[in-house]
């Protein structure tokens, strides 16, 4: 099988940076659109966002078996899908942030739908996105190589996603009303995001894969679950992808708040998001050699210990010093940005491992299994964030109490330390690296003998 170019591989990793862009966008400034804009009550909007991820607990899984069970069409058996979603999701992102003048009761139902709709189109566009990797190569290199490409764009996307959000932002002027800033500002990063699927589509096709038993196309959900529990390798990704990102979307959803009122400075925001992408670009460039040599585990346990110095500093720091709680949050974004950097190539291997085991190749089941925890973390996140804000007595555009203070550190720096000894924890199991050639060698001798 030919080698994917660079150019191809970029292209590839293209829509991942593209899509950050976007879920910044929203990410950061749902929760504040919400309840200071919509005026709506934290703990109802921490709610509904929980709400909107639980149902990924049915949506992502339907979503794998449906794409792992489907015929290939003429672009292929995943991108098609993926284009679909990449549509649906930049539609949907405009919908979110459209603020109707109606009642209250019918501003929730209209929030709750349009954000259940972008949900259910990000499993169509990320499930089958992450499957494509799996049809480009069985080379764990090029895999590994294309999977950090890929993460090394989506932290581009991560870095420059709040300045490009608050940039178009006084683009369109402090617009007001039904549709505003933010609803012009979704409208032009879901555009960005549908043209760079169809470069995937144009540039990177899906490559044929060797004959091999998939998942049947009678499957049910239930044997979705039963493949992805035997598979060890991918519960232990998918449990560190939960914890991780729980850290680190509480962080993204409370940063605004952190920096407005413990930090006091607002304006930092987008310095903080961009330090924090910017910061993993060396260390996604390095994995590749780092993993090569030390393997998955152990360099993920040292990047954890690493992020451990950071929270130590922010929780005993001066919180009112700038420069001081930039680095600090940088430092302790290292195991994030360490799991990110290898979660899609790590996905992609698990895919192997369960062929080998199971002599049934899942890749939709098993990136909907890694997405799925990942799309809970952004609900649950979202439901601490309001929870805490309502703890802690927390007032929208008033100088806040010392328990609204405490609360909103809470969310920025003492959970996010506890989910990272969690993850410490778990990935402490995985045990693939040494594994992997000796599966490849097997599955391979297999495929020739059918």
């Amino acid at each position: 099988m030919k080698k994917l170019s660079f150019l191809q591989k970029v292209i590839y990793g293209l829509p991942e940076g593209c899509a950050q862009l976007l879920m910044c966008g929203v990410g950061i400034y749902a929760m504040f659109f919400f309840t200071d804009i919509a005026m709506i009550d934290a703990a109802v909007v921490g709610t509904i966002f929980l709400a909107a991820r639980a149902i990924s607990f049915i949506t992502d899984p339907v979503v794998g078996t449906f794409v792992d069970t489907r015929r290939p069409l003429k672009r292929g058996k995943f991108i098609p899908y993926m284009i679909f979603g990449c549509v649906i999701m930049g539609v949907t992102s405009v919908l979110i942030f459209i603020n109707p003048d109606i009642n209250m009761g019918l501003k929730i139902v209209y929030i709750t739908v349009t954000y259940f709709l972008y949900n259910i189109a990000y499993s169509f566009f990320d499930v089958p996105y992450g499957s494509i990797l799996t049809t480009l190569s069985s080379d764990y290199s090029e895999v590994s190589s294309t999977g950090s490409i890929r993460s090394f764009i989506g932290a581009i996307g991560i870095a420059f996603g709040a300045y490009c959000a608050t940039g178009l932002q006084k683009i369109f002027g402090n617009m007001t009303g039904a549709i505003n800033m933010y609803t012009m500002t979704s409208l032009v990063l879901g555009a960005v995001l549908i043209v760079s699927g169809f470069l995937l589509m144009r540039f990177v096709p899906e490559r044929v894969a060797p004959v091999q038993k998939t998942v049947c196309e009678k499957s049910r959900i239930i044997d979705t679950f039963r493949v992805a529990l035997t598979n060890k390798p991918l519960v232990i990704v998918v449990l560190v992808n939960f914890l991780s990102n729980l850290a680190w979307l509480m962080r993204n959803s409370i940063a605004i708040y952190f920096f407005q009122y413990s930090v006091g400075k607002e304006s930092l925001l987008p310095l903080y998001m961009a330090i924090a992408g910017l910061s993993q670009l060396p260390i996604i460039a390095m994995l590749p050699k780092l993993t090569a040599k030390f393997g998955n585990r152990s360099v993920m346990v040292t990047a954890t210990l690493i992020s451990m110095i950071g929270f130590g500093a922010l929780s005993f720091g001066p919180l009112n010093h700038a420069a001081f709680v930039l680095a600090a949050s940088a430092v302790s974004g290292i195991g994030w940005s360490t799991f990110y950097g290898l979660m899609f190539g790590m996905t992609a291997n698990t895919v192997e491992y369960g062929e080998w085991k199971n002599g049934v190749r899942a890749a939709g089941v098993s990136s909907s299994l890694p997405l799925l925890a990942f799309k809970l973390t952004m609900g649950l996140s979202a439901f601490i964030v309001g929870l805490l804000l309502k703890a802690g007595g927390y007032i929208p555009g008033m100088v806040q109490s010392a328990a609204a203070i405490h609360a909103i550190n809470a969310g920025f720096i003492y959970i996010p330390a506890v989910l990272a000894v969690l993850w410490l924890i778990v990935i402490s199991f995985y045990d693939l690296d040494k594994k992997y050639p000796t599966i490849i060698k097997e599955l391979e001798e297999r495929r020739s003998a059918q």
